[in-house]
């Protein structure tokens, strides 16, 4: 039989292993017990073709129709909307207002697209007549966002502030080293949730200075107060009896 093109790259070929596949049985109880007359056929059946489904199965998944359509807002950057053809844009802001419409107060379906496609030319204006000036476009989504006047393209700003909110990635490929688990692990020394949320806090705004000697005066006073917790409740005690006490002379 004539060896397959990619086999001789193969590593159990160069190191001269011969391909076996798992025992057998005539009768398929299992769905990898597929019937097979080679090794290849076998591995093909089992993973290649189970793994190629996954893989089609999972681009579906990930990009859907509402996936895909989302895309359409990157028509609105500025580096899109001065080269994008009339028939693209329409097509862009016409999938843009099915999507979006309502969220922008757009109650009448078959005026939305209109009323956009007609703030969008109008920002598409005026980005041309700066690139015939040679003027700097922003590079970015938040900056573009800030150069959009909210009175004068009210819908424009809209959408750029839902396109900033989209999400670019999911929780499922990054959980396994997620802020998550390293708070609930690694940065900390108890199985309780006392400290979870101020971690959690600490570990998001970053940009906050906290002062450790002030943390660490506040941490001690607490422990104090945790150990003298007896010690201050009989002191409380003592104090409103003694008030107590010198009350009862004055009311007689």
């Amino acid at each position: 039989m004539e060896t397959p093109d990619w086999m001789p790259n193969a590593i159990f070929y160069k190191i001269q292993l011969a391909v076996e596949v798992p025992r057998i049985t005539q009768r398929q109880a299992y769905r990898n017990n597929p019937p097979h007359t080679m090794p290849e056929e076998y591995y093909r059946r089992v993973v290649f073709i189970p793994m190629l489904d996954s893989v089609i199965s999972d681009l579906k998944s990930r990009l859907s129709r509402d996936t895909l359509n989302s895309f359409r807002l990157t028509v609105l950057l500025l580096s899109n909307i001065v080269n994008c053809t009339d028939d693209l844009l329409q097509s862009s802001v016409k999938e843009i207002s099915s999507m979006y419409g309502q969220l922008l107060g757009l109650t009448v379906p078959s005026t939305r697209a209109t009323l956009i496609l007609a703030e969008v030319h109008v920002w598409r204006s005026r980005w041309l007549r700066v690139k015939r000036e040679g003027g700097i476009f922003p590079s970015s989504v938040e900056e573009t966002a800030k150069e959009c006047d909210r009175h004068l393209y009210p819908y424009v700003s809209s959408l750029l502030d839902i396109f900033i909110s989209l999400p670019v990635s999911v929780a499922s490929a990054e959980r396994s080293f997620s802020t998550l688990r390293k708070l609930k692990t690694w940065l900390r020394a108890q199985m309780g949730q006392t400290r979870l949320s101020g971690l959690a806090l600490l570990n998001m705004h970053r940009d906050i200075d906290i002062s450790i000697d002030r943390v660490i005066d506040s941490s001690q006073l607490k422990n104090w107060m945790f150990a003298n917790e007896e010690s201050i409740k009989n002191q409380r005690k003592v104090s409103n009896e003694n008030f107590i006490s010198r009350q009862k002379p004055l009311n007689q």
